[in-house]
């Protein structure tokens, strides 16, 4: 059968030659199932890859990708909250913010530049080159002018010009003017703070920015609502001073007169609550008006009062006289040897500008001795000295609260020459600051506590809710209060009969107070010229000091003595500012029986009756005993109470405040010049506080 194998002999009957071919490199071919294996395994991966792309894109980057929609649809802009109000310690404003309008323009609009230039720099006086050279820029906001007033305002509106704006922004105003410009400070443009007050507590006063979204139309233009940007403001908090504007006003005008009548360079006048160290005055003259504040010199708008040290004379003999009394180092009987006149130290000799033989501790303070000064010192030693001088808080910062509050100068006792235990002791080789001074004295009036000084009470919302409180701080005590007292009295002598500060004395007040009379140093550093700086320093009444105040006058011409230059100055203040707090002069009258008008942090307000009794110890009757009758000066007539708002129109700011005082009415004076507008109106009825609000402008009608 065909289907058979071959047998043998078959096989061997086919020819040997020809032989079936077989490949060499045998190779088998994939089956189909392999093929479609691969495929799949590729169309997986892929399908793995998008998936993951699409997770990302979906979830992973939706919120990024969602942000950036609204991006292209929103836009958001972050709006300057409106700068904190400042007040004295009555809640009086002392610098505020206003609306003002400025000028803007978008260069983008503006076809015809040279046209709008020309217009512009006519109405708003800047030069047409600058205004082009604005103009001219590839943006779509710029600057024209800030600040503007209402009649160019009106002007560029006529012109309706294209591509030009008037916006509205907060501009800082000190409605008082020059009233307490060093302390407060002034502002940018920006509303940044850049000195005093303003700059110290910048960011409170600044607050926090708003972020406002606002919608984009197609081309991407920002599309604002009408109020938009006046809803839901934000605001600086409000800060609080210890000042009072009254007593800064007083002492202002009292330090302007004396430095005018003496032709000084400068002067400087600090009034201190020595019992809990408010400072309830600062006054320098020259002033500037810090809504003008570019148009005045760097050395006009510094404050001297807590950057300029000098050299406190004779005012220091206080200080060490009350440490030599503290140590027991000084007996009040005891007489010291005031060598003639003059002593030598070395190779140097000390003189005295009032000569004398032999002087008690209180004739030393009373006629100003530097040889039994220097003999005191010599007892305390150079170490001693120095440690108590440290306390007193010379040659270290207050911490007031104010920029650029420097430290004085006062060396280690280890760099002391012979002479400078001597020089220190009676005030030079040592520099200090007016308010370093101001607030050692006050810690000799109020029984030898050093309080810190405080220029703030406190920190408020627009509410008026109390953010931050700042109370007094009572830091330590330096000497005892016998010590204190004794030297009080010493002090008393000096603005008596035969002392060197009698121009201060006050009738029927007890006034503690110290001359100072120093030389100035050269620029150099090499030795002194012949500038002199001549400074009063005192409290009062001394039974119970209310007022700490300094006066210091640099370079007067006419008189180089503290006593001559700067006592006068120092007792029109105290008048002023004890009738400002409600203190009647009088010989019998305490003064803490009345206080007109009543502090707001006073804890406990005076019997009815007993404030009764003493106003009618003020009434001037015959006595028979003439020892206890009372006198009043015109000067020191009490307050005439009237329920009916007097006239002060049309009157200067000086005889407004002098008639409110005399009348017991506290007056809100805003401007300066001639009164034109008060409120409550002449004639009607006095509010319980007895505050009047007083409009001056600088035109007379």
């Amino acid at each position: 059968m065909s289907t058979k194998k071959k047998t043998a002999k078959q096989k061997a009957a086919q020819p040997k030659g020809r032989k079936k071919k077989t490949p060499t490199n045998p190779q088998k071919a994939p089956p189909v199932g392999g093929r479609l294996t691969i495929v799949m395994v590729l169309f997986c991966m892929g399908f793995s890859l998008l998936g993951y792309r699409a997770f990302v894109l979906q979830v992973k980057r939706s919120k990024q990708f969602r942000d950036m929609v609204k991006a292209s649809q929103y836009t958001t802009i972050r709006l300057p909250a409106k700068r904190g109000d400042i007040f004295d310690r009555h809640m009086t404003p002392l610098a505020i913010s206003v609306e003002v309008d400025s000028i803007s323009a978008n260069p983008r609009m503006i076809r015809d530049k040279l046209r709008v230039a020309r217009s512009l720099s006519r109405i708003l006086n800047v030069p047409r080159g600058k205004l082009l050279l604005l103009l001219a820029q590839d943006r779509y906001f710029v600057w024209i002018k800030r600040h503007v007033s209402r009649r160019e305002v009106r002007a560029i509106q006529r012109l309706k010009l294209r591509g030009i704006r008037v916006l509205q922004e907060s501009r800082r105003f000190y409605p008082n003017g020059h009233l307490a410009s060093h302390l407060l400070g002034y502002t940018d443009r920006d509303g940044k703070g850049l000195a005093g007050v303003e700059r110290f507590f910048d960011k409170l006063l600044r607050g926090k920015k708003q972020a406002i979204r606002l919608p984009r139309d197609p081309k991407g233009r920002r599309i604002l609502r009408p109020g938009l940007l006046h809803v839901n403001g934000r605001w600086g908090s409000n800060v609080v001073l210890t000042i009072d504007k009254a007593i800064q006003y007083i002492a202002e005008r009292e330090i302007e007169a004396a430095v005018r009548k003496w032709k000084a360079k400068r002067g400087i006048a600090v009034v201190m609550n020595p019992q809990n160290g408010d400072l309830l005055g600062l006054a320098m003259y020259p002033d500037f008006d810090p809504n003008r504040f570019r148009d005045y010199k760097t050395s006009v708008r510094n404050n001297a009062a807590i950057s300029n040290p000098y050299e406190p004379g004779s005012t220091m003999k206080v200080i060490s006289m009350a440490i030599a009394r503290h140590l027991g180092l000084v007996r009040w009987s005891e007489k010291l040897d005031c060598e003639g006149g003059r002593m030598r130290i070395g190779r140097y000799t000390i003189h005295d500008d009032h000569p004398h033989k032999w002087l008690t501790p209180a004739g030393v303070i009373k006629y100003s001795s530097n040889i039994c000064t220097a003999k005191i010192a010599n007892r305390v030693g150079k170490k001693r000295l120095y440690t108590y001088m440290r306390k007193f808080g010379f040659g270290q910062r207050t911490n007031i609260g104010l920029p650029w509050e420097t430290r004085g100068i006062l060396h280690n006792y280890k760099r002391w020459a012979n002479i400078s235990l001597a020089n220190i002791a009676f005030g030079q080789g040592v520099s200090v600051t007016p308010i370093q001074l101001t607030a050692a004295i006050s810690a000799v009036a109020n029984g030898g506590n050093y309080y810190q000084p405080r220029l703030y009470r406190s920190i408020v919302d627009r509410k008026g809710r109390k953010i931050r409180e700042f109370p007094p701080h009572k830091k330590y005590r330096i000497i005892s209060k016998k010590a204190a007292i004794d030297v009080m009295h010493m002090m008393e002598l000096v603005v008596k009969k035969g002392g060197t500060g009698t121009n201060a004395h006050i009738k029927n007040i007890r006034v503690a107070g110290k001359t100072g009379t120093a030389q100035k140093p050269r620029a150099n550093g090499r030795g002194y010229g012949r500038g002199r700086i001549g400074s009063f320093v005192g409290f009062l009444p001394a039974e119970n000091p209310k007022l700490t105040i300094l006066i210091v006058m640099d370079e007067p011409q006419g008189s180089k003595y503290g006593g001559t230059v700067a006592a006068p100055a120092f007792k029109r203040i105290a008048l002023g500012s004890l009738r400002q707090l409600g203190y009647i002069p009088g010989g019998r009258v305490r003064f803490k029986a009345i206080q007109f008008p009543p502090p707001a942090d006073a804890v406990k307000k005076e019997p009815k009756k007993a404030a009764q009794k003493v106003l009618a110890n003020n009434k001037v009757k015959k006595a028979k005993d003439k020892k206890n009758q009372l006198v009043l000066a015109a000067d020191h007539d009490a307050p005439k109470k009237t329920k009916q708002t007097p006239n002060f129109m049309r009157r200067s700011l000086r005889e407004v405040m002098r008639r409110a005082q005399a009348l017991g009415i506290r007056v809100n004076p805003i401007g300066r010049g001639v009164a034109r507008y008060q409120k409550p109106r002449p004639g009607q009825a006095l509010p319980k506080n007895r505050v009047v609000t007083v409009v001056f402008t600088s035109k007379r009608n």
